[in-house]
């Protein structure tokens, strides 16, 4: 067994492994699934409220919403320059402050402020600006806020999104698909395409050819398990450990791929066992 030989069958199944049904299977399936996933239960596309101000008296309500960390904030030097961004959909609302709007709101004088909103954005990210707004203007006017807010979660206390609840068996899904069904339907192959022997009638042992196709699958298991936390960004406060236990479900599904393609007769037959397995 030497190393030069089993890179050089790496570098091979590599090459190869793309014109392969069940290597696009494996990396399609839950990318698509995790996609699917988000825009149906997730905010995939949603993202922060968006909101800019054209603010001719250095206001502390610029400063105070731009500093706000569930919205995002922008200052523009000229009116225009605040319309085009509203109008093309760069922010969802925008605000032209007079000067001294602080010290109108202090003194209970009427502040004139236009208000500029893009027509296709959500409606909760003008629920959320607005009430951002509200608050901020109450609290710089030094009034009391007349009502307070209380959440009362009903069922559950522990209410988790669905996609998030749905993370870990993707990440399962895609480490199975790509460390047992990879490296088991290039053995296969190579059975059917009688390849094998001839492998192994050479210096190279059947295993090199089996770490290889192992250490591929553990390649494409590591990656298809990253990018599915890197779309949910699901890599918590500790990604080291994370990525530590993808390596060992990794190498254990990679083993039980190769013993898979090597109890297996034929691509039909992998077929069938895909299949019950679900």
């Amino acid at each position: 067994m030497k190393l030069r030989r089993i890179f050089i069958l790496l570098r091979k199944e590599l090459v190869a492994g793309p014109k392969n049904f069940f290597f696009i299977f494996a990396v399609a399936v839950p990318v698509v699934t995790s996609l699917m996933i988000s825009l149906a239960f997730g905010e995939l596309f949603s993202g922060k409220p968006k909101i800019g101000f054209f603010d001719q008296g250095n206001s502390q309500l610029v400063e105070t919403i731009v500093e706000t960390d569930y919205v995002t904030g922008r200052v523009y030097e000229s009116v225009d320059g605040l319309k085009t961004a509203v109008s093309t959909g760069a922010i969802d609302m925008g605000l032209t402050l007079p000067v001294g709007f602080d010290t109108l709101l202090q003194t209970s004088e009427v502040a004139k402020v236009d208000v500029f909103v893009y027509g296709q954005s959500l409606l909760k990210s003008r629920v959320v600006i607005a009430g951002l707004l509200g608050n901020a203007i109450a609290t710089i006017s030094g009034r009391d806020i007349p009502v307070s807010v209380d959440t009362i979660p009903l069922g559950e206390t522990n209410n988790n999104p669905w996609y998030e609840r749905m993370v870990p068996l993707l990440v399962l899904m895609a480490v199975v698909l790509g460390g047992s069904i990879v490296p088991a339907s290039s053995l296969v192959d190579e059975k059917q395409n009688r390849t094998l022997g001839a492998l192994v009638a050479t210096p190279t042992s059947l295993g090199d050819v089996f770490l290889a196709k192992g250490l591929m699958g553990i390649i494409i298991s590591i990656t298809m398990g990253v990018v599915i936390l890197l779309l949910n960004q699901a890599f918590g406060s500790q990604p080291a450990l994370l990525v530590f236990i993808l390596l060992l479900s990794a190498i254990f599904a990679a083993t039980f791929g190769i013993l898979l393609g090597s109890l297996t007769k034929d691509i039909n037959a992998l077929f069938a066992i895909v299949k019950a397995s679900g």
